[in-house]
């Protein structure tokens, strides 16, 4: 059994490209992946994940809201293409 992935961004070309990286990595097994972050966090609470792939701003619930409620606590990489954000590509790369 892989490394379980969940992909969310609100962007559907986001969600394909991460979707293409994740198949190229046999280790990693992507479980689902939403556009839409009410939809995730239902799909969360019910489904364990190793690591979740999200973006930070999106409608509703920001990357950090969707974290809040789970039982659980996955790996998260955020995906962002906003410029305020580089702290998050700097705790990345250490």
């Amino acid at each position: 059994m892989g490394i379980r992935c969940y992909v969310i961004d609100d962007e559907p070309l986001a969600t394909d490209l991460l979707k293409e990286y994740i198949s190229r990595i046999p280790d990693l097994e992507l479980v689902g992946l939403s556009n839409s972050p009410t939809q995730a966090l239902t799909i969360l609470q019910q489904n364990h994940v190793d690591v979740l792939f999200s973006d930070i701003k999106m409608p509703k619930l920001s990357g950090f809201d969707l974290l809040r409620p789970l039982s659980y606590r996955p790996k998260v990489i955020f995906t962002t293409a906003f410029r305020e954000y580089p702290w998050i590509v700097m705790s990345l790369m250490w």
